[in-house]
């Protein structure tokens, strides 16, 4: 916490604490005035009484004497015939005082509970002492006095106390917010503790809105930086790509050319010929390659038609089912949806996807291929298969030119499968659900069932 703000919030409670003090010292200085002055008060009461007393004995007749006495409030007043400590060792010292001094003698104590009393005696002429005492009592504005130090002390320490709660409160909450920002400058998704003041808690709030926004904004850096990356890939892959369109396709054409007159020119032996025969297949096989790379590296797609998906994906399941069932698998494809597509980029990137989920799925299991409609993207083609999928560490190169995991693969298909949804777009994302792998083709285009068939 910043040590000037504590400094501060003790140097207001000290301060506060000296201004109660001096108002609770001169409330009590004010309060003993009031009582000197009730006590002063009380001694001209006992010696007026007393000179008065001795008057009025000095001219009563002997019998009368002892009765002109009195009592009014607190003060009382008598005769004594002598020296005694009937009416208290107060009276009995003020009278020993008087008879030494032969006149007026007042004394000041306390009665039995403790409240300030003065006594007065003197000698009567005709024998004897007269006396008078008084209690001096509190008045209201001594006690309402006194009830205001009580309540300003209280007040007092409730500020006390009320300044080190809030000091600590503020030091907790400070170091709950420090504690959140040096979890923040970690991640930027860690949560902002909560302080229990209400201003604090404004600022956590605040901190926790622009980290929030922090996060988006890097997030969204990161996208834009990795899409940067894959465009300055692709820009590259298209650089290499055109290379070797340029110089490999004129060559594969005039192989090609040459295989193709030599098969069917008439010379060729049986043997002869099927070797031309797989001559050519291979040759239209690196054609396809380098028009898969010139697909990924350009995402140009042809002419588009409205075609329906269902019926082309179930076209291209019964092209490769004899191939899947040499390997134990079926092939299962249903569902109609038309959408305007480059129908042979689609068939390619289908293709890719089918080949794919055969040659991953275990002997015996089926691979089933979807078509729906899909309300956001237009087309939905899901490929389903019971393979063991790709590892997650590997997950996130899955799309990326060149990656495969098998050992002859050119890591070309799910590539081009993307391009093929981009240029349309979609998208094709990759999902693990129990034992099953998904991939899903979604087309990007105004589409609808076709009449009297489900989607």
């Amino acid at each position: 916490m910043n040590a000037s703000f504590r400094r501060r919030l003790l140097a207001i409670a000290a301060l506060t604490v000296i201004v109660c003090g001096a108002a609770i010292t001169a409330i009590l200085l004010l309060q003993q005035t009031t009582l000197d002055e009730r006590r002063a008060h009380a001694r001209d009461n006992v010696t007026r009484e007393v000179e008065r007393l001795r008057s009025v004995v000095d001219e009563a007749p002997p019998g009368l004497r002892a009765s002109r006495g009195r009592t009014a409030g607190e003060l009382q007043s008598g005769l004594l015939a002598s020296a005694t400590s009937e009416k208290g060792a107060l009276v009995a010292d003020a009278i020993a005082r008087a008879q030494a001094a032969s006149d007026l003698a007042v004394v000041e104590g306390t009665d039995d509970g403790g409240a300030p009393l003065l006594a007065a005696a003197m000698p009567a002429r005709g024998g004897g002492y007269v006396y008078a005492t008084q209690r001096v009592v509190a008045g209201r504005e001594t006690r309402g006095l006194r009830t205001v130090v009580v309540v300003l002390a209280l007040l007092t320490l409730l500020l006390v106390v009320a300044s080190l709660r809030t000091l600590g409160a503020v030091e907790r909450d400070v170091r709950t917010l420090r504690a959140s920002l040096a979890a923040l400058a970690k991640d930027l998704g860690a949560p902002v503790g909560r302080p229990a003041l209400r201003e604090l808690g404004e600022v956590a709030a605040g901190v926790a809105s622009m980290a929030a926004d922090l996060r988006r904004a890097q997030e969204e850096r990161e996208r834009l930086t990795q899409d940067l990356a894959d465009r300055e890939r692709l820009a590259a892959l298209g650089r290499v790509a055109a290379g070797i369109a340029h110089e490999v396709r004129n060559p594969l054409a005039s192989m090609k050319l040459r295989a193709d007159l030599a098969r069917t020119g008439g010379e060729a032996t049986p043997a002869v010929a099927r070797d031309l025969e797989d001559i050519a297949r291979e040759i239209a096989r690196l054609d396809r390659l380098v028009s898969d790379l010139l697909f990924v590296a350009g995402r140009r797609t042809g002419p588009r038609a409205l075609r329906d998906v269902g019926a082309l994906v179930q076209r291209r399941a019964a092209m490769l089912e004899p191939w899947a069932a040499e390997k134990g698998v079926t092939l299962v494809a249903e569902g109609a949806v038309e959408v305007e597509l480059d129908e042979d980029a689609v068939v390619r990137a289908v293709d890719n996807l089918l080949r794919n989920a055969v040659e991953a799925s275990p002997h015996g299991s089926r691979v089933e291929a979807w078509v729906a409609l899909e309300p956001a993207h237009g087309a939905r083609i899901v490929v389903t298969d019971r393979g063991p999928g790709v590892p997650a560490d590997r997950a996130d190169e899955l799309f990326e030119p060149f990656f495969t995991t098998k050992p002859d693969g050119t890591g070309l298909g799910l590539a081009l499968a993307r391009a093929v949804a981009d240029a349309h777009g979609g998208a094709l994302t990759y999902a693990r659900d129990g034992g099953a792998t998904r991939f899903t083709l979604t087309l990007g285009q105004v589409a609808r069932a076709p009449e009297g068939r489900l989607a």
